[in-house]
């Protein structure tokens, strides 16, 4: 359809010009010399009049017909998914079940349009992170009620590891009070940070923080770890959209004290 549009669009002004030309040349050859000049200029004007109208009638409908099949459309992609699942060995249908491998054409949807991609897998896909950036600089948040992810025997010899190797990682760690900070638990995550080699500094514990972030320093990616009202943790997301990592960056800018 958008081909059509393209089409008459280069059209439309060519045609009408020659329509108007082969009128004009019809006149000087005297083939219209049975109506008069005033009456021919009158014919000329409608003729050219008649053929904007009619082509801007077409465009306007085609218009409107794209727009009543674009629904079509995105079914035509939903049976696509379906006949592609249909393929899918039985016996793995039967043990991951169809919905599983629909979403993963939701998860591809989200990752093109959204730039951003659900992580299920944690450990696995944040030393992923940390291998496709080598000697890179992270800027990142963190509190007690998500210190575990850290302290992940596979991840943190992931984060030495990457610091070994000349990748440095800033972490802004929340207290909500000097008895907080003062904690048995906080201060072995902190020692267990500072051990792996992560620059920390403390800060007050916002009231409306609503999840921390591990971006990537030059703003190209940044990991999202959301939490509810209650501290738990949500399904982590990586993305790649440059105003969220911006708006990260600009956080741990805020909060980051240059001369601690």
């Amino acid at each position: 359809m958008s081909r059509f549009f393209s089409l008459l669009e280069k059209t439309l002004l060519p045609v009408t010009a020659l329509i108007s030309l082969a009128i004009s040349l019809g006149d000087l050859s005297g083939f219209f010399r049975m109506l008069p000049s005033t009456q021919f200029s009158f014919v000329l004007l409608m003729i050219t009049l008649l053929t904007l109208g009619t082509a801007g009638f077409i465009q306007n409908r085609c218009v409107q017909i794209g727009r009543a099949l674009a629904p079509f459309t995105d079914k035509n992609e939903l049976n696509t998914m379906n006949e592609m699942i249909k393929h899918i060995d039985l016996n793995l249908r039967k043990v991951w079940g169809d919905d599983y491998f629909a979403r993963m054409g939701k998860l591809l949807q989200m990752a093109i349009e959204e730039r951003r991609v659900e992580v299920n897998d944690f450990s696995f896909y944040f030393r992923q992170l940390l291998r496709a950036y080598p000697r890179a600089t992270f800027l990142s948040t963190s509190a007690l009620s998500v210190s575990h992810l850290w302290t992940n025997r596979e991840v943190a010899q992931a984060l030495a590891d990457f610091i070994q190797a000349g990748g440095r990682i800033k972490q802004v760690f929340f207290v909500r009070d000097l008895e907080d900070e003062a904690s048995v638990e906080v201060r072995v995550v902190l020692a267990h940070l500072e051990h792996i080699g992560i620059s920390v500094q403390i800060a007050d514990h916002p009231c409306d923080l609503k999840g921390f972030f591990f971006v990537e320093a030059r703003r190209k990616i940044a990991w999202e770890i959301p939490i509810d009202r209650q501290g738990r943790i949500g399904t982590s997301v990586v993305t790649a959209d440059e105003q969220t990592i911006a708006s990260y960056a600009e956080t741990f800018a805020a909060l980051w004290k240059s001369d601690a």
